[in-house]
């Protein structure tokens, strides 16, 4: 991963934290399809009002994880059905997640004396 690519994913990074909850909500299916096409388009549209100030869009390729989704984003081609990708979480969310999972575990030791297999006296 370049610099540039580091600069604009730490950038993105809560962005896609809070995109990443829609994505895990526990809605239907439709609505959660809904509001990730709505911040996408959105963001789409800022991108496109950003490129119109002039920044050359060929520039751009160094910042962005995949150089592909630069046309796409500013209207000047489409994507195709196998232009899905794994989006990771951001380190924090990964951390976070860590220290969770040790939590529970910690958590499950305090009634470890109560739980019993199946059958078993309490």
């Amino acid at each position: 991963m370049t610099p540039q690519q580091r600069k604009s994913l730490k950038l993105a990074a809560s962005a896609i934290t809070e995109i990443r909850q829609v994505f895990a909500a526990s809605v239907s299916d439709e609505l959660r399809l809904a509001a990730l096409v709505e911040i996408a388009g959105a963001a789409a549209t800022l991108a496109r009002t950003i490129a119109k100030t002039g920044v050359d869009s060929s520039t751009v390729d160094s910042y962005v994880s995949d150089p592909a989704d630069v046309a796409p984003v500013l209207g000047r081609g489409a994507w195709t059905p196998l232009m899905t990708r794994y989006v990771p979480a951001s380190r924090a969310n990964r951390l976070r997640k860590a220290r969770r999972s040790v939590r529970a575990a910690e958590q499950l030791t305090l009634f470890g004396s109560i739980i019993t297999p199946r059958g078993g006296d309490r």
